[in-house]
């Protein structure tokens, strides 16, 4: 039976249906935009522009995601932070950073290591979204560990955080180059290095921690009221995107036009995460989600893991993206997405007992 306040087990509805959300549309986004035929790329096409479109809300998800079951965890006792799960955090954080390197590996990285070949310390010198996680839970635990004698700096301190991510790591992020001792953190915060430029997208996962933290100190989850006035902020988020950032850049600066090209993105897709937020939020007060749904939500470092070595070859050097490149219709890929989902939403189910059968798969949980 529903539960009246949103709770399954302890664990809030809301919450998994958005990670479950964020992973699944991760899945039938990288399938079909690795195995799609050209001919099918077609922009002109209603239904091809929408899933493009879509497909850029899919990593602000993930990190809004992130932070807001980072912030919950920590702040769900409203008497204390819970100084265990900081430990914790910090570990994970540390473990998203190592894997997500793991991950670049493959057979021909190896040689290039022992052969001394530059494309090697590409490989180092390369980040991606796993990276971006990693830094974005870091960065909202550090947070609530400086906040924790004054708990509600936290929300207010995470959105201040999150405009400086949004407008001045765009800054930093369209640079060519690093001065001096700086340039060791290229990897990390330029966009020529980094797919996700952390200085930028931790501002998606503050964004999510803020959420967070209100729903545990206002109980929001218990509020229906607040799941349709969440999707409305969002839309006036997405509209006003553009001014936002134009009157920050324009207090300081009179020549902003590349920060402001490349930054508008930020308000405008956690504008589109608000209003999935809102969305998801309102149909699990009225709708119970199956249980497939909650496992899916708690093994998604394994499926991003698992996929991107089924997928793109991460670490074996041979996936879909060795036989299927770009070869597909439309309605292959399709059908190809649908499987993949599918196969990953049992490996989530059987993940327990897969992991008492193949214990190294703990790293994934």
């Amino acid at each position: 039976m529903k539960k009246a306040n949103g709770d399954a087990g302890g664990r809030l509805e809301f919450i998994d249906g958005m990670r479950a959300y964020a992973i699944l549309m991760m899945l039938q986004v990288h399938v079909i935009g690795l195995t799609l035929a050209d001919r099918w790329r077609d922009s002109g096409n209603a239904l091809y522009a929408l899933w493009r479109h879509t497909g850029g809300a899919i990593a602000p998800a993930f990190l809004f995601a992130s932070g807001l079951v980072v912030a919950y965890l920590l702040f769900r006792d409203s008497e204390r932070i819970d100084t265990s799960r900081l430990k914790k955090n910090f570990r994970r954080a540390a473990q998203l950073l190592i894997l997500g390197y793991v991950l670049q590996l493959n057979p021909e990285i190896l040689v290039y290591l022992f052969t001394g070949d530059g494309s090697f310390w590409r490989w180092l010198t390369h980040t991606h979204v796993l990276h971006a996680i990693g830094i974005g839970i870091f960065a909202v635990t550090a947070l609530a560990s400086l906040t924790r004698s004054v708990r509600w700096l936290f929300p207010v301190a995470a959105l201040l955080l999150m405009h400086a991510c949004f407008a001045f790591g765009s800054i930093v992020a369209v640079q060519d180059d690093l001065p001096g001792a700086l340039r060791l953190f290229s990897s990390y915060v330029l966009l020529s290095h980094a797919s996700f430029p952390v200085l930028v997208w931790t501002g998606f996962a503050l964004a999510g921690a803020a959420l967070g933290f209100l729903v545990v100190a206002w109980q929001l989850h218990r509020r229906v009221w607040v799941f349709p006035l969440l999707a409305v902020l969002g839309y006036v988020i997405k509209d006003r995107s553009w001014h936002i950032l134009d009157d920050t850049y324009a207090l300081w600066w009179t020549d902003y036009s590349e920060w402001l090209n490349y930054s508008v993105f930020t308000y405008y897709r956690l504008g589109e995460v608000l209003m999935v937020a809102g969305i998801i939020g309102l149909l699990t007060r009225f709708v119970t989600m199956p249980k497939a749904i909650h496992a899916t939500a708690k093994e998604t470092l394994g499926i991003y893991f698992l996929h991107s070595i089924l997928v793109y070859g991460s670490v074996t050097g041979i996936g879909m993206d060795t036989f299927m490149h770009r070869n597909l219709d439309g309605y292959a890929s399709g059908v190809l997405a649908v499987v993949v989902i599918v196969l990953f939403i049992l490996y989530a189910v059987n993940a327990p007992a897969i992991r008492g059968r193949l214990p190294f798969m703990k790293y994934l949980r």
